[in-house]
């Protein structure tokens, strides 16, 4: 995360960790804030930050931090991933700025094992563009995809990440849609989010983009898929397993449920393998739920189940005006934007 608007600090949620960077509030020019970084860490992320010794990097400003997580490969040999998330100055800052903060992510960057694996997710205000047809793609930086407007900033971080064998995933891989920000006045989207790696790395990288946002912001979400298993076979799910995940709970209604046992029936009529009948009624029961049962909806926290019937219809609402904000870009779709952030907000 970038831009938290937060002075350093550890909240705890569980067994869960948000580590926030950022400044002390006499060093903040605005009331509302500024500058701020944090990673948010799962409860497995926590135990891999802990495995790699609770290495927590947040003394280099309000504008970059960093932690160290140990994980395995499917060979239980041990994988670092140094994580860092960095917070660009706006592109039109004095050139001393940027160095200082360049100068920073270098020290971070020293701090990093030599055979950890670097994932920087970067909010870099500016604009780096994509790779032109006469650029060679082992020499450059950036991908085929993306938008292709670069501005002075962006081609500094540009020649930045070329110098230091860095490259953005973001722009490798092809997407519906690019664009990460809109500015407020031109309306002109810009794609000025992105995940940073080495160029060594890079080979993990199996996805990286545009995402649907958890949280209302002026920034759509980027999302970074990461391989860590070499060659790792895809495990087959057992029956049982396959059949945990499907709602039963559709089965209180009489009528699913006549039409769930006609279906078993049939399938039990069918089947001819079977040498008993209660092998054939299992496997009856089994293909008629995989058949007929929808998967578990994705478990929600309590928080949520406590007014899911309003937050649902919200959150429909802010994703479809989210989306027509990046589309049309009116100031129509900007307000309805607006309205449907606010009940949100209120609610949670």
């Amino acid at each position: 995360m970038q831009e938290t608007w937060r002075p350093s600090d550890t909240l705890k949620n569980g067994n869960c960790r948000l580590f926030l960077a950022g400044l002390k509030k006499e060093e903040m020019k605005s009331n509302r804030g500024e500058q701020g970084v944090g990673i948010a860490l799962s409860e497995s992320g926590v135990e891999a930050w802990k495995e790699a010794g609770s290495i927590l990097h947040d003394d280099l400003g309000g504008r970059i931090i960093a932690v160290r997580l140990k994980l395995n490969d499917d060979k239980r040999r041990p994988v670092n991933i140094f994580l860092v998330s960095a917070y660009c100055p706006v592109g039109k800052a004095d050139p001393e700025v940027w160095e200082d903060f360049l100068e920073r992510l270098d020290t971070c960057m020293s701090r990093k094992a030599k055979d950890d694996i670097l994932i920087i997710g970067m909010d870099s205000n500016s604009s780096i563009g994509t790779m032109q047809r006469e650029e060679h793609p082992n020499m450059t930086a950036v991908g085929p995809h993306g938008l292709d407007h670069i501005n002075p900033a962006g081609e500094r971080l540009r020649s930045y990440l070329e110098v230091n064998n860095l490259v953005a995933p973001t722009t490798y891989f092809k997407k519906s849609s690019y664009a990460t920000w809109i500015h407020p006045r031109s309306k002109k989207p810009h794609q000025i989010d992105h995940f940073i790696t080495s160029k060594t790395d890079f080979k993990r990288i199996i996805d990286a983009g545009r995402t649907n946002p958890i949280l209302g912001s002026d920034h759509l979400a980027i999302k970074c898929k990461l391989r860590v298993a070499v060659r790792l076979k895809k495990r087959s799910k057992s029956a049982r397993q396959q059949l945990l995940k499907l709602d039963t709970t559709i089965l209180k209604d009489q009528e699913k449920t006549s039409e769930f046992c006609k279906l078993v029936a049939e399938k039990y009529d069918m089947d001819d393998s079977a040498s008993d009948a209660y092998t054939k009624l299992s496997s009856a029961m089994e293909a008629a739920a995989k058949e007929k049962l929808p998967v578990k909806p994705k478990a929600q926290p309590s928080w949520f189940l406590a007014a899911e019937e309003k937050l649902s219809k919200l959150v429909e609402e802010r994703n479809l005006a989210m989306s027509s904000h990046f589309k049309y870009r009116t100031r129509a779709v900007a307000t309805r934007l607006r309205t449907a952030r606010n009940p949100e907000k209120s609610c949670c």
